[in-house]
């Protein structure tokens, strides 16, 4: 990774840093952990496009859905997420 990256990643995830003699020491715990999250976060919510595709729904449709059962859903930059096991629970019932 470039130094900019790096101190981007830092910046975003709040990572633990200090500076000795011009030196830059990162927790390399928090870096790898801030680094698995993303991937593993992803596995287990939908985005509205990934709900859209896989039931077939429109979008006005799956906000509907999200507000009406209160799903509780995050913003992640500019996508909505929201969890996969209650969207499919509900999903199922129909």
């Amino acid at each position: 990774m470039t130094r900019v990256a790096i101190r981007s990643q830092v910046y975003r995830n709040n990572i633990p840093s200090k500076k000795e003699h011009g030196q830059i020491y990162y927790s390399k715990l928090h870096f790898d952990l801030s680094k698995s999250t993303k991937q593993e976060s992803s596995a287990e919510y939908y985005t509205v496009k990934e709900a859209m595709d896989k039931f077939k729904l429109t979008r006005d449709s799956v906000y509907g859905i999200l507000q009406f059962h209160e799903i509780k859903r995050e913003k992640h930059g500019r996508f909505v997420r929201f969890l996969k096991v209650d969207f499919d629970k509900v999903m199922e019932c129909k």
